[in-house]
């Protein structure tokens, strides 16, 4: 039961992320980011003990790469949706 919760909070996590970044403001796909930031700093502080401190800077910079990937999925998204829509636009003016 404990892995079939895991799996889907991922799931819905990568979810979020992708909603996020797909919206037309760029600062929406940063919030997740910023929250593992957040998280890695104060769970490092706080949290973790001396001899696991790189094991979980390790998971914590993985967690970040892969929110920051798909952010910048989405932002390609984005622009490629605004230049078409960009194109249209003059298409019709023409």
């Amino acid at each position: 039961m404990e892995i079939l919760s895991g799996i889907l909070i991922a799931i819905f996590g990568v979810a979020l992320q992708q909603f996020l970044s797909t919206r037309k403001h760029f600062v929406f796909g940063l919030i997740l980011p910023l929250f593992v930031v957040i998280g890695a700093i104060l769970f490092i502080m706080f949290k973790a003990e001396a001899g696991t401190l790189g094991n979980w800077i390790f998971r914590f910079s993985l967690l970040l790469v892969i929110n920051l990937s798909i952010y910048f999925e989405g932002r390609d998204k984005v622009k490629k949706n605004s230049k078409k829509e960009l194109e249209k636009m003059t298409i019709q003016d023409l």
